[in-house]
């Protein structure tokens, strides 16, 4: 599913903020926070407000954080992360986290 062609600067954001704190967020370790991301998507109980507003947002930041993880753990031409500051004191850690956990985030990603 594509759902924007281009981030939406808030999403984009947000998941960048996320991606360098390497999963931990306020919600926890990064298996509770992808817990949380997941929940509202998962949860048959919880009560949408009309309209696909929210979800669609949750989905504009998941495909960011999406791509953001894949950059940040494969690399390519397109990286936000070029190679003059992968050995930056803030990128080279959280690329080293995500290249470490691509198999549990290629999981993650895939459900």
């Amino acid at each position: 599913i594509v759902v924007a062609k281009k981030p939406t600067p808030l999403s984009y954001l947000v998941a960048c903020c996320t991606l360098l704190s390497n999963l931990r967020t306020h919600l926890g370790s990064p298996g509770q926070t992808l817990h949380a991301f997941e929940a509202p998507f998962t949860d048959t109980n919880s009560k949408q407000a009309p309209g696909l507003s929210r979800s669609h947002t949750l989905l504009r930041f998941l495909w960011n954080l999406e791509r953001l993880i894949l950059h940040a753990s494969v690399g390519g031409p397109n990286s936000p992360f070029p190679a003059k500051n992968k050995s930056s004191a803030v990128v080279a850690p959280t690329i080293t986290f995500f290249t470490a956990n691509k198999s549990v985030c290629d999981t993650w990603l895939a459900k």
